[in-house]
C-alpha cells in the first residue's frame, strides 16, 4: 500500500530444470531409462496444456523485471512461448534422451487408480507471455533442446529420494497388452 514502493509481479509456471525438488519429468525419464517401450497417458491429460519455463530463462525474466523501471507496477507472466500438452512433453523428453518408444493414451477407467490423474483436464493451464516479451524484451537464453538436455542429466544423477509414482511395470505391461492388441 505504499506509493512510493512500485511493485512488480511475475507469475511463474512450473519450473523444471537442475534442482527441481518436484522432480517434475521424473515418472517419464525413469521409464525411458528402464528401457521401457511405451509410456501409458490418459485421455484427456495427453492433450492438456500447462506451462512450463526452464529455471535459467524463469531467472531470466524475474531480473528483466527487476532492473527494467518499466515494470514497476506491472504484472507479467513469464514461461515458454507454447505450452506443451503432456503428449508433447514426453515427445520432447525422447528427444533429450534418444528414447525411441511410444505414447499410448488409456481411458481413465481402464487405469488402475494409482494411474489415474484426478482432474478436470478441459481446462488447460498456461498463461500468454506476450506482455513480458514485448515490454521488457523476454526471451529464453537456454534453448529448449538444451534445456532439456540439462534437465535429464541432472535428474539422472539427483534421483529424488521418494517419488508418488509406483512404477509398477507388471500392472502398466497388461494395460499396454490390452491397448496394443
Amino acid at each position: 500500500g505504499d506509493a512510493e514502493l512500485a511493485g512488480t509481479a511475475v507469475r511463474l509456471p512450473a519450473v523444471y530444470g537442475p534442482r527441481d525438488y518436484q522432480h517434475r519429468f521424473w515418472s517419464y525419464l525413469k521409464r525411458m531409462d528402464d528401457g521401457r517401450r511405451h509410456i501409458i497417458l490418459q485421455e484427456g491429460y495427453a492433450e492438456w496444456r500447462f506451462g512450463y519455463g526452464y529455471v535459467e530463462n524463469m531467472g531470466h525474466a524475474l531480473a528483466l523485471a527487476v532492473l527494467d523501471d518499466r515494470a514497476a507496477g506491472r504484472v507479467y507472466n513469464a514461461g515458454q512461448r507454447e505450452p506443451w500438452t503432456q503428449a508433447a512433453l514426453v515427445r520432447a523428453l525422447a528427444v533429450a534422451t534418444g528414447w525411441d518408444g511410444k505414447i499410448l493414451i488409456a481411458p481413465k477407467k481402464s487405469l488402475p487408480e494409482t494411474m489415474q490423474e484426478d482432474a478436470d483436464f478441459r481446462q488447460d493451464m498456461h498463461t500468454d507471455t506476450t506482455r513480458i516479451r514485448e515490454e521488457l524484451g523476454f526471451r529464453e537464453v537456454v534453448e529448449t533442446a538444451v534445456a532439456l538436455q540439462r534437465t535429464v542429466e541432472w535428474q539422472r544423477v539427483h534421483p529424488p529420494e521418494r517419488h508418488p509414482d509406483p512404477f509398477d511395470y507388471a500392472t502398466e505391461d497388461e494395460i499396454i497388452s490390452e491397448i496394443i492388441s
